[in-house]
């Protein structure tokens, strides 16, 4: 049981830290932290285990502001909407833990020369100030929004990219990203409804940004491609 407005009783917190130790037992956080390993590292990682752990709440954020939101009912438009999946947090250190390993910045360093998507600080912002500054020189400016790409993307695809570009992340995506997963969508009823997580990159997980990006990257390369072949033939 648990006392006081925290939920926490002093016996169960000495125990979490380690100030008290179960007789034959590491301490609890040792112990959080050696199963975060094993799922970072997909050891000995049972089906079972993936569907539990990729099993997450879908929520449904507004993309536009309230007058916009006002606007598009008023014109019959549908609401665009931005879902995001709120999974296990056990799996969630468990993908940044894997993503601290050097290949990924390494990954990450090599595509910023096309891309401002991962592991670029403050990206979008600087997207914008040069785009910013390219307009007011008179520059054409070609702006093109792939809409609910993220969600969208071949999962096939993103996981063959993964596997070209960040080999030692192949065992994680295919562990977590090779299966359907449930997410559960409540509604104002309080009924449930299941979606099935089958394509792309599930939005809320730290792995998705890099899966989407490594799958992405080979539309950048070959735009950049195209273009010096059309400087190199006048």
């Amino acid at each position: 049981s648990s006392r006081g407005v925290y939920g926490w009783s002093s016996s169960m917190l000495k125990l979490v830290v380690g100030a008290v130790k179960l007789p034959g037992s590491k301490p609890f956080l040792h112990l959080v932290g050696q199963l975060v390993a094993r799922l970072a590292s997909c050891t000995h990682a049972h089906p079972t285990t993936s569907f539990l752990l990729t099993a997450g709440e879908l929520l449904a954020l507004y993309k536009k502001n309230e007058t916009e939101r006002t606007r598009r009912r008023l014109q019959e438009l549908p609401l665009l909407l931005r879902p995001v999946n709120v999974g296990s947090r056990l799996l969630v250190w468990a993908v940044k833990l894997a993503l601290s390993h050097e290949t990924v910045s390494r990954f990450k360093r090599g595509i910023a020369l096309l891309q401002l998507g991962l592991g670029a600080m403050r990206g979008p912002e600087i997207l914008a100030h040069f785009m910013w500054a390219m307009a007011r020189s008179n520059h054409g400016i070609l702006n093109l929004d792939n809409h609910n790409a993220f969600n969208e993307m071949c999962r096939t695809h993103m996981l063959h990219q993964v596997s070209l570009r960040v080999p030692s992340l192949t065992l994680l995506f295919i562990t977590y990203y090779g299966i359907a997963s449930p997410c559960f969508y409540f509604l104002e009823d309080g009924q449930a409804t299941v979606i099935w997580s089958k394509c792309g990159a599930r939005m809320g997980c730290g792995a998705g940004s890099l899966g989407y990006d490594a799958g992405a990257h080979s539309i950048y390369e070959a735009v950049d491609a195209l273009q010096f072949d059309r400087a190199a033939g006048g």
